[in-house]
């Protein structure tokens, strides 16, 4: 009902979303969802339809919650987070040389083990950045200027990562670059209020 009301005023969104409801509703409910698709199926639909029509694809890789016994539990969900993205740049094909992905949480964790071994809920996260697109083709770098480190006296009180920037940032100049958007546009209508501060170049 919410994604209903919030594609309403869209035409290709709402046409879109009714094609996906009567697809489900003629295939399957949501009890009905097979648990066992694994991350690469979900990533080789996804370049699949990137290959085709679709300029843009959205999917989770589940299994970050480490409260607990977070070496095991983390090892997985990297192994996991390596297979989709390897998968996609496999699907893509030479479409990959024109994309960019993005691996980003909303959730921030502590940057030291709590009394299980895991981490509970901390103040900053991270971004990955992948893809053709990437300038320079440049991998395994920290693109924020802004970056302390994770000494002692360089986490947000004494315990999470520091807060230093915002994701959005990062996200509004791809998209700006991507889709040709000016900064006014990502600013009103994509990421209200967010401050792009100065222009990055990541692709």
């Amino acid at each position: 009902q919410f994604l209903r009301l919030l594609y309403q005023d869209d035409t290709a969104f709402a046409d879109a979303f009714q094609r996906i409801e009567s697809a489900n509703e003629a295939s399957m409910n949501v009890e009905d969802v097979d648990k066992g698709v694994s991350v690469r199926e979900v990533a080789s639909l996804a370049a699949n339809l990137l290959s085709g029509e679709s300029r843009i694809a959205a999917f989770s890789v589940y299994g970050w919650d480490t409260h607990f016994q977070q070496k095991s539990k983390l090892a997985k969900s990297l192994v996991d987070l390596v297979a989709a993205l390897e998968t996609l740049k496999t699907g893509l094909g030479k479409h990959w040389e024109n994309t960019a992905v993005v691996a980003v949480s909303e959730f921030g964790r502590t940057a030291r083990f709590n009394g299980t071994t895991g981490t509970d809920h901390g103040t900053g996260g991270l971004a990955l950045l992948a893809g053709g697109l990437l300038a320079n083709g440049a991998g395994g770098k920290v693109l924020t200027t802004r970056w302390p480190g994770v000494g002692a006296d360089q986490l947000h009180e004494e315990r999470d990562l520091m807060p230093t920037d915002d994701v959005r940032r990062y996200l509004g100049w791809l998209a700006s670059d991507l889709f040709n958007l000016d900064p006014e546009t990502i600013n009103r209508e994509l990421f209200p209020k967010v401050e792009l501060g100065q222009r990055l170049k990541l692709i």
